[in-house]
């Protein structure tokens, strides 16, 4: 157990993208992973100016934030990338307002259908699917 004692005003170094922001932003969700990162159970790795480091895609991270702070969603060409990030920091009230993003649903049912197929006729599937793609659409 570390133990550590975290300012109200948290740096942040997310994948090498500074920011800044309020404990309490990141740990609004009592579930999540980002709660469970500064509630000083785990050590978290600082960078060479002592901001706490957080290995993510920085550019994401503020969307993530923002949801935290706001509430807000990500623009809907985001929403799939963010949702992976949302899944993997357990934000759970950002997962399921994200699920009915057409984007994320639409993967989720690929997913459905490709483990409901096994291998040889799903790559069959996908393969028929992308031949009448480029029929329509080819290849430049």
């Amino acid at each position: 157990m570390d133990n550590t004692t975290f300012p109200d005003v948290v740096e942040l170094n997310v994948g090498g993208k500074l920011m800044t922001t309020l404990l309490a932003t990141l740990t609004k969700d009592p579930e999540s992973m980002l709660a469970a990162m500064f509630s000083g159970r785990h050590v978290i790795s600082k960078d060479k100016d002592g901001r706490f480091f957080i290995d993510c895609d920085g550019n994401l991270f503020e969307y993530i934030l923002n949801f935290l702070r706001f509430g807000t969603l990500p623009p809907k060409e985001k929403a799939l990338e963010i949702y992976d990030v949302a899944v993997y920091f357990n934000l759970q009230p950002l997962v399921c307002s994200l699920k009915i993003s057409r984007e994320v649903q639409y993967r989720r049912g690929i997913q459905e259908m490709k483990n409901s197929l096994d291998l040889q006729e799903y790559e069959k599937l996908k393969n028929d699917a992308l031949g009448q793609q480029y029929k329509y659409f080819p290849r430049r």
